[in-house]
């Protein structure tokens, strides 16, 4: 049987060490960019905050947060007890909160649920809203307006509304009740994004290259992350679900 020599598996593992690093650093230089972007826009927005939360459910948004599905979550105690007294707005604005905080304490099976068909709604977003919805970043009313505008308009038949609804619900009960963070495994995190680099080609691998130099952009960010998510179905399971972790719990992960 042959062996893999000792010098070819150490330049392997320094290699996927190195991607590990370089996810982690598009996750945090860019969610501080983002945060910079999202507070600005938050200070123009603060005027009328409920009118862009009641206007998600639109024609041509995908179904998630419309009227129907906010009124599904007061079967949760928990929303249903901090809605009582709250207008539909105000419950959908607290819902499209709790959803997108959730996101980390999302168990594999609704984190994997919630990427599924997202790599097609990423291209139709900016970069900037693409790189905060990729790592589960807190989004505003007005970015879950745009998000919602561009999942119905990948998904003309509806037909992966569905997933959709029940990953950001489990989000929700999850943010709701405190679910703690499932700790991210460095070694699966290397192994997976080792995997990843494996199913890139060497001009897909110089995108992951730009992202994580100094000086790159949130377009190079954004890049690198809309090209994880089309990779994703041509990982295991496991190796998915470790990348998408080590995306969404970013540095640090926080309960």
């Amino acid at each position: 049987m042959a062996h893999e020599s000792p010098q070819i598996t150490k330049v392997s593992k320094a290699g996927a060490l190195a991607g590990t690093v370089g996810l982690l650093a598009i996750v945090a230089i860019g969610a501080t960019l983002v945060t910079s972007n999202s507070a600005r826009r938050a200070a123009r927005e603060q005027d009328q905050p409920i009118a862009a939360v009641a206007s998600v459910g639109t024609t041509g948004a995908s179904t998630l947060f419309s009227d129907a599905y906010i009124a599904s979550l007061m079967d949760i105690p928990e929303f249903a007890s901090r809605t009582q007294a709250q207008t539909p707005a105000q419950r959908r604005e607290l819902a499209m909160a709790l959803a997108s905080s959730g996101v980390p304490r999302l168990d594999d099976g609704a984190l994997a649920q919630r990427a599924a068909h997202l790599s097609t709604v990423l291209d139709r977003l900016d970069d900037s809203l693409c790189f905060a919805v990729a790592v589960g970043m807190p989004l505003s009313s007005e970015q879950w307006k745009r998000l919602t505008a561009a999942m119905g308009q990948s998904d003309s038949l509806g037909t992966w509304s569905g997933d959709w609804e029940k990953a950001y619900r489990a989000a929700i009960v999850a943010e709701l009740s405190r679910t703690p963070s499932r700790p991210r495994d460095a070694a699966a995190s290397a192994t997976a994004v080792a995997a990843l680099r494996r199913v890139c080609n060497n001009e897909e691998r110089e995108v992951f290259t730009r992202a994580g130099e100094g000086g790159s952009s949130m377009a190079d960010f954004a890049a690198g992350l809309r090209l994880t998510y089309r990779k994703l179905p041509e990982l295991s399971r496991t190796e998915q679900v470790a990348v998408l972790r080590l995306m969404v719990q970013g540095p640090a992960a926080s309960n």
